[in-house]
C-alpha cells in the first residue's frame, strides 16, 4: 500500500473507531470522540483543546492527524495564533500530500490577515503573523486560492506538493493567498519576500503576474505560473512557465511536417483561446515550409458545422462549377463534389463533444483519408472510440508514455487533482522541480529537461516552453505516436 494511502485509512479507521469492537480503547480515543462531538455541535475551541489532547496520548501518524486537526479547529474558533503553534508542532515528515494541502490551507488562511493588517512605514516594520522562512533557502508559492480561479490553484497546489514530497522536502514551503486582484497579489509577494522567501513561484493570473513584473528590479527570483503578453519586457529573473496552447500547437505543425503534410486547414472556436492557437499553427509551419490555407471560427457550442466545412473543403466551389456547366451544356448528370487538392491535413481546435460533432461531419464532406489533428482539450484522459483516427499533442502525464509517469499517476491515484484536473498537477509538479533546479544553479537554457507537462527548455528571456508528444484515438483507446510514424 502506497505511504500516503496507508496514512489515510489509518486516520479514517481512527475517526471512526468507535463503531470498532476493541477490548481496550486506546488511550486517545476518549478525547478523540469529545472532539468529534464538539465540532460537530460547532464548539471549535473545545474541539481544538480535545484534539491536541488526543495527540498528547498518541504517536506517529495518529499525533500528526490529531495536531492538524486540532489547528484546523482553532482556526475556526478565530485563534489563529495557536493554530499556528499547533502546526509548529507536527513532526518533519509526518504527512501525506493530503494532509499537506490541509496544512498549507490553514496557514494560507492565517496570512491574509497578517497581510492586510494595517500598517506603518515600510514592509519590514509590518507585523508578522508567522515565523520567517530561513534568509534565502525558502520557498513560497503564491496562488489565488479564493476566487473564481480557487480550484484551478488547489490542483496546482496539490502538483507542487507532491513533488515537494518527493524530494524529500527539505526546503521550507510557505503558500500564500494572492485572490483575485492586482493587489491581493502584490500584497501576497510582498509578504513572502519580509517573511523570508529566497525564491517564489507564482502567481497564477496572466494580469497578476504582470503587476509583479511591473515592480522592476526584483528582490528574489519569481517563477511565474503564466506568461507576459508578447510584448511586455521580463525583468531580471523573472521566469515564465504555464501550459500555454501555443506549445501544443507548435506540437502538431512539427509532427505533421515531420511526416510531410506542410498545408493545413483549420476550423477553431470563435474565442481568444482559437486565435491563439491558429496563429501559433499558422507560425510554426511557415517557419518549416508550410502554412495553413485557410481556415474558419465557430461558434463554441454549435451542432451543424456542414456550411463552414464545405466552404473549407471548397465542396460549394466544386458544386458552382457544375452547376454553371450544366447551365451551359443544357442537361444534367451525374456528379459529386470533389474536395481540394492543395491541403496535407486539418487542423481542428475543441471539445470532446465538438469534436464528436466536427469528425462526422469531416468524414462525411470529403475528409477522409486527411490526417485530422486537435489540441489536448479534445482528451479528457480516456480512450474515446468516436474519435478514432483523431490526432492530438500531449504531456506526457496524460499520455503517459514513459513508464515513470504512469508511475506518478499510481501514486497520486487517492488525490481529487490527479483525477480531475491532471494537466494542472502536473504544472505544480513541474514547477515545483524547476524551482528547485534553478535555486541549486543546474538550470540552463536551450536544454530539454524530461518533466511531467512536456520536455522543458528555458529560452534566453526567462520564458520555459514546452516539447510535446502525439497520440492517436485509436479502438477505444490512444496509440503513441513519433515524428517518423507513417500516415494512418
Amino acid at each position: 500500500m502506497r505511504r500516503s494511502g496507508a496514512i489515510l485509512l489509518a486516520g479514517s479507521a481512527l475517526l471512526a473507531f468507535s463503531a470498532i469492537a476493541v477490548a481496550e480503547p486506546p488511550p486517545f480515543a476518549a478525547p478523540a470522540d469529545t472532539a468529534r462531538r464538539a465540532m460537530d455541535s460547532g464548539h471549535y475551541m473545545e474541539a481544538s483543546r480535545a484534539y491536541e489532547e488526543a495527540a498528547q496520548a498518541s504517536s506517529g501518524p495518529f499525533n500528526a492527524e490529531f495536531l492538524l486537526s486540532a489547528a484546523e479547529a482553532s482556526l475556526k474558533a478565530g485563534d489563529g495564533a495557536r493554530s499556528e503553534r499547533l502546526l509548529a508542532q507536527i513532526p518533519t515528515g509526518s504527512l501525506d500530500i493530503s494532509q499537506m494541502s490541509r496544512l498549507q490551507a490553514v496557514r494560507a488562511a492565517i496570512a491574509p490577515a497578517a497581510a492586510t493588517t494595517p500598517m506603518s512605514g515600510s514592509w519590514a516594520n509590518a507585523p508578522t503573523a508567522l515565523p520567517a522562512l530561513p534568509s534565502g533557502a525558502g520557498l513560497a508559492l503564491i496562488l489565488p486560492l479564493t476566487g473564481p480561479l480557487a480550484t484551478t490553484a488547489e490542483a496546482v497546489r496539490d502538483g507542487f506538493l507532491a513533488a515537494y514530497l518527493k524530494s524529500g522536502g527539505r526546503t521550507p514551503v510557505r503558500l500564500y493567498d494572492s485572490g483575485g486582484s492586482n493587489e491581493s497579489s502584490l500584497i501576497a509577494y510582498q509578504q513572502a519576500i519580509r517573511e523570508g522567501a529566497g525564491f517564489i513561484v507564482g502567481p497564477l493570473r496572466k494580469e497578476s503576474i504582470a503587476a509583479i513584473a511591473a515592480q522592476g528590479q526584483l528582490q528574489v527570483p519569481v517563477l511565474a505560473l503564466n506568461y507576459l503578453d508578447e510584448a511586455a519586457r521580463a525583468p531580471n529573473n523573472f521566469f515564465q512557465f504555464g501550459l500555454a496552447p501555443e506549445d501544443e500547437a507548435r506540437a502538431i505543425a512539427e509532427q505533421a511536417v515531420a511526416q510531410g503534410d506542410k498545408r493545413a486547414i483549420a476550423l477553431v472556436p470563435q474565442t481568444e483561446w482559437g486565435e491563439r492557437v491558429l496563429a501559433a499553427l499558422d507560425k510554426r509551419l511557415r517557419e518549416l515550409g508550410g502554412s495553413v490555407i485557410k481556415s474558419a471560427r465557430y461558434k463554441p457550442g454549435a451542432v451543424d458545422y456542414g456550411d463552414i466545412i464545405q466552404d473549407l473543403m471548397n465542396l460549394q466551389a466544386s458544386q458552382n462549377r457544375h452547376n454553371a456547366l450544366t447551365g451551359i451544356i443544357g442537361s444534367k448528370s451525374e456528379f459529386e463534389p470533389h474536395r481540394r487538392d492543395d491541403i496535407d491535413f486539418i487542423f481542428m481546435a475543441s471539445r470532446p463533444s465538438e469534436g464528436h460533432m466536427i469528425w462526422p461531419q469531416l468524414r462525411f464532406y470529403r475528409a477522409t483519408g486527411l490526417p485530422v489533428y486537435a489540441t489536448s482539450l479534445i482528451y479528457n484522459g480516456a480512450g474515446d472510440a468516436e474519435l478514432n483516427g483523431v490526432r492530438f499533442c500531449d504531456m506526457p502525464l496524460m499520455l503517459q508514455a514513459d513508464s515513470n509517469w504512469a508511475s506518478l499517476r499510481a501514486d497520486t491515484a487517492d488525490l481529487p487533482a490527479i483525477k480531475n484536473q491532471p494537466r494542472l498537477f502536473a504544472l505544480g509538479y513541474d514547477a515545483y522541480n524547476l524551482a528547485s533546479l534553478m535555486q541549486s544553479g543546474k538550470m540552463q537554457t536551450e536544454v530539454v529537461i524530461p518533466a511531467a507537462s512536456g520536455g522543458l527548455v528555458m529560452k534566453a528571456n526567462g520564458a520555459i516552453t514546452r516539447t510535446l508528444g502525439c497520440a492517436q484515438f485509436r479502438d477505444g483507446g490512444i496509440r503513441a505516436l513519433d515524428a517518423s510514424s507513417p500516415k494512418q
